[in-house]
């Protein structure tokens, strides 16, 4: 609608439909800050294999990679 491309009225009922609700209870074993740092910090990082499987444990252990 911002950019005119699109009818008011017609956005403003996509606006009013609702999604799934989500409760937000974590389901499963989460990681405290601490175990994860110690999780990161476990592969030797004079390596290569060690950076390499450091960085894989990053993308792992980020929120937004997780889902």
């Amino acid at each position: 609608m911002d950019n005119g491309l699109l009818d008011p009225l017609l956005a403003q009922g996509i606006a009013r439909i609702k999604g799934i609700k989500r409760a937000g209870v974590r389901i499963g074993n989460w990681l405290t800050k601490a175990q994860a740092e110690q999780l990161l910090n476990a592969p030797d990082a004079a390596t290569l294999k060690g950076n390499s499987d450091r960085a894989l444990l990053a993308a792992c252990v980020a929120p937004r990679f997780r889902r």
